[in-house]
């Protein structure tokens, strides 16, 4: 039988899910700095429900991805996931390859919110000009985020500020959010954002570069 040569398509490789050390993971809020939040109590219980329910929180996700950005590679793919009852969203490098200069990015960022996510309302950008993740979120409050969060967020404790995001972090309140419900977020670019209704309506949010805020029309 004569030899044959067969190209590869594809390598498989696993991802894995637990940290590699408690350190790996930082804890950032993305409250506003009015507003507090409440921690998960993370004590033991005797009771095995308990438990169970407070591990379930903790590692499985209600909803979860990877976006691969388009302009930059150092992280390029980023794994997110929505724990603890939708109040936290974990974001990590998923990259399976790297350029050697590149410096490895081992940190797991979960931003806690001080009100769950709705999960159909969470979208990524890469700013072609700016190393940037660009992170849109509406919460069950219906606040709009707008998180910047550079390599050096995934790369360095020292990047993330105490566990505050500050000016790296907007929130603003729609109006047009007031009296309608929120249902899908899309990012069309950096700038742009589509969000549609319960009811079928469509609102479009640009950034106003004036204040750095959004504009609905």
């Amino acid at each position: 039988m004569s030899t044959r040569d067969f190209e590869t398509l594809y390598k498989e490789a696993r991802l894995n899910l637990e940290p590699p050390s408690a350190l790996s993971v930082v804890q950032i809020r993305v409250a506003p700095q009015s507003s507090s939040i409440r921690p998960n109590s993370t004590r033991p219980s005797s009771n095995p429900a308990d438990d169970e329910k407070a591990y379930r929180a903790r590692n499985l996700a209600t909803a979860s991805s990877i976006y691969y950005r388009k302009h930059h590679s150092s992280p390029r793919g980023i794994l997110w996931r929505v724990l603890e009852n939708d109040t936290v969203l974990s974001l990590r490098a998923a990259d399976v390859c790297k350029l050697e200069k590149e410096a490895d990015a081992p940190l797991i960022l979960n931003l806690r919110f001080p009100s769950p996510i709705r999960t159909p309302c969470i979208g990524f950008a890469d700013p072609e000009g700016h190393d940037v993740l660009c992170v849109y979120v509406v919460d069950q409050a219906n606040q709009l985020y707008s998180i910047m969060l550079r390599p050096d967020h995934f790369k360095k404790r020292s990047a993330n500020d105490g566990g505050v995001l500050g000016d790296a972090c907007k929130v603003w309140s729609p109006p047009g959010f007031s009296f309608k419900h929120p249902h899908r977020l899309a990012v069309v670019n950096p700038d742009q954002l589509i969000v549609t209704m319960h009811d079928g309506g469509i609102l479009r949010f640009d950034r106003n570069r004036l204040h750095d805020g959004k504009t609905c029309d």
